[in-house]
């Protein structure tokens, strides 16, 4: 999310089909629940899914250790995320909040992206609070 500025929802959804590395873009709803579209992320993005194991069994980038159909679960990702920022003090970093991050400043993680096509791949319409 902090990388793509992507929805929980959609990271979580995100097949290998999704991926075109030789593009540097991966495939994202052009609005919540809408057609996906390829968009622009930075190499940072690559060299992650680069040390992601695949399995034949799933299409699925972050596919349930439990049932290789299904993704991670929301819930349960926000759950860990809890128990994470706890450790870390940070009791007023949501999960979502981390997908605010790359639009203000794609810059600083070597996105190749315009503003336009950050709010598209956010699937918003207005730049985000931190913007305005």
């Amino acid at each position: 999310m902090i990388l793509t500025g992507a929805r929980l929802s959609v990271v979580l959804g995100l097949t290998w089909s999704d991926v075109d590395e030789e593009a540097a873009s991966i495939a994202l709803p052009v609005v919540k629940g809408g057609k996906r579209a390829p968009h622009p992320v930075s190499g940072a993005v690559f060299t992650l899914l680069a040390s992601l194991p695949r399995s034949d069994k799933s299409r699925l980038v972050l596919p349930s250790p439990t049932s290789p159909d299904r993704h991670y679960s929301v819930s349960g990702t926000e759950e860990a995320w809890n128990r994470l920022r706890t450790r870390a003090k940070l009791d007023d970093v949501r999960i979502h909040d981390l997908r605010h991050t790359v639009a203000p400043s794609p810059h600083k993680l070597v996105c190749p992206a315009s503003s336009s096509e950050i709010f598209s791949a956010t699937g918003t319409l207005r730049p985000p609070p931190a913007m305005r």
